[in-house]
């Protein structure tokens, strides 16, 4: 029986200089997702990027807004007395 190999890190090799591109349009852009990012990219005549490599990047130079603000807004509610009028 053959061991099944674990998950191994896939390592993604994308030329510095195309990162810097990439990075200085979201910069410039910040409004745009990684997906139109991604379009944009394509049409300007680039070879096509996968989005979960533009993601990783963007995460990893913290260009991605973050999600902690959207759960704060939140707050539990629960009655005193359920069932029952409160005075």
């Amino acid at each position: 029986m053959r061991a099944v190999p674990s998950k191994r890190k896939r390592i993604t090799r994308i030329a510095p200089e195309i990162c810097q591109q990439l990075i200085e349009l979201k910069r410039k852009y910040p409004m745009w997702g990684v997906a139109y990012l991604r379009d944009r990219w394509i049409q300007m005549g680039n070879a096509p990027i996968a989005k979960s490599t533009i993601y990783k990047l963007f995460k990893s130079t913290d260009l991605l807004p973050s999600k902690t603000h959207a759960s704060e807004r939140y707050e539990r509610f629960e009655m005193m007395s359920p069932g029952k009028k409160n005075p």
